[in-house]
């Protein structure tokens, strides 16, 4: 079994739409443009986090991936998420005919046989285990579109979920880790850290000069220096860099701009 070490407590975190869970290279595996020591692998915000918990919850297989929790809301707390979240949502009117209903604004639209055929649409849609039809035989209601996930969309739909159900959003601080990354890498909760600037830490520095075949000078062109963050002594940096400790210090924020910076 693996090492673990971890930090104590749980930091009650509370709102914070700048918070982030970021993943960071330990260790270099070869010169540039592989992947150095303290390179930013991926970054997912609060507000992808917020999604994902809720899309998981809200999901037939009520499982999240990596941590394999399962959590079993039933069709209300599916409903939450679709009907806060998607664009359309579909009402089977008879035999032929449906409804679109667009849910930002309640504008409705009918489509008949030349558009869809409604009955083979259900009926391949009940084939899978994991469908998404609501409602009764003959009267189906089903969700499209696009999906929004902006701040307000995911106050609501948490709000709703916690209306419907017992699931607190509170319980959900991190975005789900699998043991192999916790092992293999160091995961770090940071600040003051926006989806735009979640994705610049998650570009490589190129070359473009040609943009037609751009060139890869390095994975990433921002470096975490880790073992200088708070509370990182020798003997949690030793663990981090050995094979087979998982090292978890998720419940600690370190502000990204107080030690992210672009590579030289």
């Amino acid at each position: 079994m693996p090492k673990k070490t971890q930090t104590p407590g749980l930091l009650p975190f509370g709102p914070s739409q700048q918070r982030a869970t970021m993943i960071i290279k330990v260790g270099t595996r070869g010169p540039d443009p592989d992947w150095q020591d303290s390179d930013t692998i991926m970054v997912r915000t609060w507000n992808q986090t917020r999604r994902f918990h809720a899309e998981h919850l809200a999901h037939p297989k009520n499982m999240f991936g990596g941590v394999g929790v399962r959590r079993l809301l039933g069709e209300t707390g599916r409903l939450a998420w679709l009907e806060k979240a998607r664009q359309y949502r579909f009402e089977r009117q008879n035999a032929t005919e449906v409804k679109r209903v667009l849910l930002s604004d309640m504008t409705e639209e009918i489509f008949g046989p030349s558009q869809i055929d409604v009955e083979s649409f259900v009926q391949r849609r009940l084939k899978h285990p994991t469908h998404q039809i609501f409602g009764n035989a003959g009267s189906e209601i089903w969700y499209g579109g696009k999906t929004t996930v902006d701040e307000p969309t995911l106050d609501t739909v948490w709000a709703e979920i916690e209306s419907l159900t017992s699931e607190l959003e509170s319980t959900f601080n991190f975005f789900p880790i699998g043991t192999d990354d916790l092992i293999d890498h160091l995961v770090l909760t940071v600040d003051d850290m926006d989806d735009v600037d979640a994705q610049d830490m998650e570009l490589p520095d190129t070359d473009e000069t040609d943009p037609d075949n751009p060139i890869t000078l390095k994975k990433r062109k921002w470096t975490f220096p880790w073992q200088a963050i708070n509370g990182m002594t020798a003997s949690r940096i030793a663990d981090v860099q050995a094979a087979g400790v998982s090292v978890d210090v998720r419940d600690v924020k370190h502000p990204r701009s107080l030690y992210a910076s672009i590579k030289a």
